[in-house]
């Protein structure tokens, strides 16, 4: 099956003018940073944050207020270097503790100066979790910034800079959830979700959810979004194994069934395409996805929120080329039953685009199974299926496009896209004991 895919929103992107589509996110800031021989680096932080503030109010994205913290000028808190050679950050920790302990009435942002360079920006997963780990319920969102940052935007100011950054730190925000839910969803939605500015005008009539994740270091990373991209959920387990287990896959089915609960039509049972982003299925976890749903289809006493579990693999081939091609100016899907292809357009044919990598790469998907309602295996895999996945994917690839830059950022639908990225923090490290250390 050959399928044609015209070039999606990007004209009506810049339509809006920019203008949320998600509606107004207020933010409540607070950062931290370290001391410096007369406070440079904060007198920085400061000229940084007003730069941001007036991008983000001026883009009609919120109220971007300081946190009324009365101890802390303009909540700025400079923290000192720990005195615990094993703690290195425990100052960053009481810093992060005590600004918990004040009220925010809207959605808590901390900006915290990393104390080292972007060059080790691979600490930045050990740095986060250390400062955050005595949290109690309380689950702000941190945005790490690098001195080399406040030097380059501040002294050289690049206001185009801080309007990427306004848009980026919208997307991140979380929304908390809907109140009247079962304990057990803000167990398995911890963080709430995000909702996107920008979403897609029609969501999919064949598939509600999709579900991006991958084992990678001991770690389960997962991505959610809706069919239109607007919600979107993210997470990062340590379940410290080299291979999913059925409690992992279970954790995955509540989280997407908890997910799906959230914007579904009541009466509308949801499709989801649950995709490894970083592997193929092999026939053992495919075993254990159909043993995990056979047991919750049966036991699940709730109203029916999941009907259908279409599995697949996904990933991005640098090295594969399409040859050739006539009219190179549209994006082509290309299925043979249980495999598929997506080779977008080139870059110099779609209006305004410009892609982060010199030519467009081709997503291969694997369509591995389909689970229904009643658990049982579906033999053999509809090229329709495989189809209307890959049409799904080229569309929500447009998301990881900037509204205002235009770039690209991935070939990969928005959500492998997350996936990828989380994958980039938990990256093994060689140390000096050649261990390597997971913040969990």
């Amino acid at each position: 099956s050959h399928v044609a895919l015209p070039p999606s929103l990007l004209p009506e992107w810049t339509l809006r003018s920019c203008a949320p589509i998600g509606g107004p996110k207020p933010v409540r800031l607070a950062v931290i940073c370290p001391h410096s021989s007369g406070d440079w680096i904060a007198t920085l932080s400061h000229m940084y944050m007003a730069s941001l503030r007036s991008s983000y109010i001026n883009a009609s994205l919120g109220t971007f207020n300081d946190v009324d913290h009365e101890t802390h000028k303009n909540a700025l808190v400079i923290v000192n270097k720990s005195d615990d050679v094993a703690d290195p950050f425990k100052t960053y920790r009481e810093a992060v503790t005590d600004l918990g302990r004040t009220a925010f009435d809207t959605t808590a942002s901390i900006f915290v100066v990393a104390p080292f360079g972007s060059k080790f920006s691979h600490r930045v997963t050990d740095f986060l979790g250390a400062i955050s780990s005595q949290l109690d319920g309380w689950q702000p969102s941190f945005q790490v910034v690098y001195v080399e940052e406040l030097v380059e935007t501040c002294v050289h100011v690049q206001p185009t800079y801080f309007r990427e950054q306004s848009f980026a730190l919208y997307d991140r925000l979380y929304e908390p959830l809907p109140a009247g839910l079962a304990a057990d969803a803000y167990a398995c939605l911890p963080h709430g979700v995000t909702k996107k500015m920008y979403h897609l005008a029609d969501p999919s009539a064949a598939f509600h959810v999709f579900l991006g994740y991958g084992l990678a270091n001991g770690w389960l990373l997962s991505a959610l979004v809706t069919s239109n991209g607007g919600v979107m959920a993210t997470d990062a387990v340590f379940i410290d194994a080299p291979d999913l287990r059925a409690e992992d896959i279970a954790l995955l089915v509540d989280k997407v069934l908890h997910f799906a609960a959230l914007g579904r039509d009541q009466d509308v049972p949801a499709a989801v395409v649950a995709t490894n982003a970083l592997a193929r299925i092999s026939d053992r976890e495919r075993a254990i996805w159909h043993d995990v749903w056979e047991s919750k289809a049966i036991g699940d006493t709730q109203p029916v929120v999941v009907n259908q579990w279409v599995l697949s693999s996904a990933a991005v081939d640098g090295d594969l080329r399409w040859t050739n091609r006539q009219d190179a100016d549209i994006s082509r899907a290309v299925a043979v039953h249980d495999a598929g292809l997506i080779v977008p357009s080139k870059p110099a044919n779609v209006h305004g685009l410009d892609r982060l990598s010199a030519a467009p790469n081709i997503v291969q998907l694997h369509v591995e199974a389909i689970l229904g309602l009643s658990s049982a295996k579906v033999d053999g895999i509809p090229v329709g299926v495989t189809v209307e996945i890959l049409k799904c994917f080229h569309d929500l690839a447009w998301l990881t496009v900037h509204p205002t830059t235009l770039r690209q950022a991935s070939a990969l639908p928005v959500h492998l896209f997350a996936v990828q990225n989380m994958l980039s923090l938990v990256a093994p490290r060689p140390t000096a004991d050649k261990t390597i250390a997971h913040t969990k």
